[in-house]
């Protein structure tokens, strides 16, 4: 279940990549910012994107079936603590808006999943 969550977590990378920067790796893509990601994924057909999030995928598999149990132990606990910190960082930026500020981030969240579904649907039909 853990490799398995390490898998979407890799894929979710994959997807927010830009190509602000040419990602060969995804090490390289691992040093973009969310920016270049965004922008580097938003640059690349929807086949270009989806072969390069396979090859991302099939180095991510690799570099965790090469590591030693050791390894795996501390990579999932950087990950967990990287987790923790992203969520506590969202949550104080959120307390610190204005009543207006979370409302408009409201929106913009709301706006965006519409985006994605459309697209998403658009794309398998």
């Amino acid at each position: 279940m853990k490799r398995r969550a390490l898998f979407i977590t890799a894929a979710g990378l994959a997807l927010l990549m830009p190509l602000g920067a040419s990602a060969q790796s995804i090490d390289d893509l691992e040093r973009m910012t969310p920016e270049d990601r965004r922008e580097y994924l938003e640059s690349m057909s929807k086949e270009e994107r989806a072969a390069k999030r396979e090859e991302w995928r099939a180095q991510a598999r690799d570099r965790w079936d090469s590591m030693s149990d050791e390894e795996r132990a501390e990579a999932k606990t950087r990950h967990q603590e990287r987790k923790e910190q992203k969520r506590a960082d969202r949550k104080a930026r959120w307390e610190s808006m204005s009543d207006e500020d979370r409302e408009a981030a409201k929106q913009r969240m709301q706006d965006r999943r519409k985006k994605v579904r459309e697209t998403s649907s658009s794309d398998s039909g």
